[in-house]
C-alpha cells in the first residue's frame, strides 16, 4: 500500500472517531450544559452549575484536542518546531466559518460534521492554490479570497456569521 493512502486512512480514522466521540459527548448533559455557556450564560447558573467549570471543562476538552492534533502532526513529520502551530488558528477559524456557513440551511448536517467539512475544503482551496503555481507566500490573498467568496455566496456578513 502506498504510504500517502495509508496516511490518509489512518487521519480519516482518527477524525471520524474524535468526531463520533465529540457528538457523543456533546448529547450528554455535560457537553449539553458545555454548548450552553457559550449561548446563554444565565441558564447555565440558574441550572444551578459553575460558569466558570463548565468553561474551564470546555477549555479543557480544547486543549486535549489542539495537543493530539500537535501530537499527530509531530508524529506524521517527525520532527517539532516551537513555530509549527503559527497560522494554526486562523486555519480553524477558516474551517468552522466555512463550515457553518455552508451548511448551516443542512438541518441534518451536525455542527462538528460541518467544521470537518470546512476544514477539508479549505485545504483542497490551496492546495488547489498552490497547484496553479501561486506562490506561497500569497496564502494571506487566497484566505481573504476564499473568505469572501464564501460570504457572497452565502449572502450574509461576516459578523453574523460569527454570531451563527
Amino acid at each position: 500500500m502506498n504510504i500517502w493512502l495509508a496516511v490518509l486512512i489512518c487521519s480519516l480514522v482518527i477524525v471520524l472517531l474524535v468526531k463520533l466521540l465529540l457528538d457523543a459527548f456533546f448529547s450528554t448533559k455535560a457537553g449539553l450544559l458545555l454548548r450552553a455557556v457559550g449561548d446563554n450564560p444565565s441558564l447555565v447558573t440558574s441550572l444551578a452549575k459553575d460558569r466558570g467549570s463548565v468553561k474551564l471543562a470546555g477549555l479543557t476538552l480544547a486543549n486535549a484536542l489542539v495537543a493530539l492534533g500537535g501530537s499527530l502532526v509531530c508524529h506524521e513529520t517527525r520532527s517539532f518546531s516551537a513555530t509549527m502551530g503559527t497560522g494554526q488558528l486562523v486555519f480553524g477559524l477558516a474551517a468552522v466559518i466555512i463550515g457553518i456557513t455552508l451548511f448551516r440551511r443542512m438541518s441534518f448536517v451536525k455542527g462538528t460534521t460541518a467544521v470537518v467539512a470546512g476544514s477539508v475544503l479549505y485545504k483542497l482551496c490551496i492546495a488547489l492554490a498552490l497547484d496553479l503555481g501561486l506562490p506561497p507566500n500569497m496564502m494571506k490573498l487566497i484566505t481573504a479570497a476564499l473568505f469572501l467568496l464564501v460570504l457572497v455566496a452565502s449572502g450574509r456578513k461576516g459578523e453574523e456569521i460569527i454570531h451563527a
